[in-house]
């Protein structure tokens, strides 16, 4: 199992996106909680420590859906009670790269700007990552807050092909690290290089902005896609995750 410090970039993604949405930010008992979102997993971070109770989770939470980063691999009555509690285990591999961006994209995917842009990329989010639409308006809120209306810290990417909008993700800079989130490729348009090709346009504007290395967490599909695009193994990471 990895190091808690693979924490890091998401806790401080978790305590932006609180900052920004009023959220509640709860730390003890070797568990740091941030509940921002009525209906997003992803705006929902809970980090349990080496030795933290997580049992401590759900009542943080109120029911709302989640991600549960473990810094162990959970014992067999950590997992009965997360599962109790509606959580399901998601198999994630931390990954890694140099500030070194490759070549360029194919297509030319752009920061999200408007107002239609944003529910654009909503929308490609929503149909392949399965959060609740009702979110838009939390996405709506940071994107003005720190999209590049704001301070640019957490910048939304999208790639259309012709009109159609075809794949999401997002970057967040946080000091010398990049992490590279929500990357989601609606069906029609899979096995045409977009997902490599948001990559590489996050870790090139990653790279003027100063990181010197670029992070994510990779699902066992998008894990090739990662290692091709120059991203390293750093290890396992227990996730479970709430809907």
């Amino acid at each position: 199992m990895i190091t808690a410090s693979a924490f890091d970039n998401p806790r401080a993604l978790s305590a932006r996106v609180a900052l920004v949405l009023g959220g509640e930010r709860v730390a003890g008992e070797g568990v740091e909680s941030f509940a921002s979102s009525r209906f997003d997993p992803f705006l929902n971070q809970v980090f349990v420590g080496a030795g933290g109770r997580a049992e401590a989770v759900a009542p943080r939470l109120d029911g709302r859906p989640a991600f549960v980063w473990m810094a162990t691999e959970p014992a067999p009555a950590t997992r009965r009670a997360l599962g109790a509690d509606g959580f399901t285990p998601a198999a994630f591999t931390a990954m890694e790269a140099s500030d070194d961006p490759g070549p360029p994209a194919a297509c030319d995917p752009e920061p999200v700007r408007s107002p239609d842009d944003v529910a654009a990329w909503h929308a490609v989010y929503c149909e392949v990552l399965g959060p609740d639409p009702r979110s838009i308006e939390d996405w709506r809120r940071l994107h003005a807050a720190l999209g590049p209306g704001g301070d640019g810290s957490f910048l939304l990417w999208l790639a259309r092909d012709g009109d159609a909008p075809a794949a999401a993700g997002a970057l967040f800079l946080d000091a010398a690290t990049a992490g590279l989130y929500c990357f989601a490729t609606r069906e029609p348009f899979r096995r045409r290089g977009l997902a490599g090709d948001l990559t590489g346009v996050c870790r090139r504007h990653a790279r003027a902005r100063g990181a010197a290395r670029c992070v994510l967490q990779a699902s066992a599909a998008g894990r090739p896609v990662y290692a091709r695009a120059g991203f390293a193994d750093v290890g396992p990471v227990a996730i479970f995750v709430r809907r």
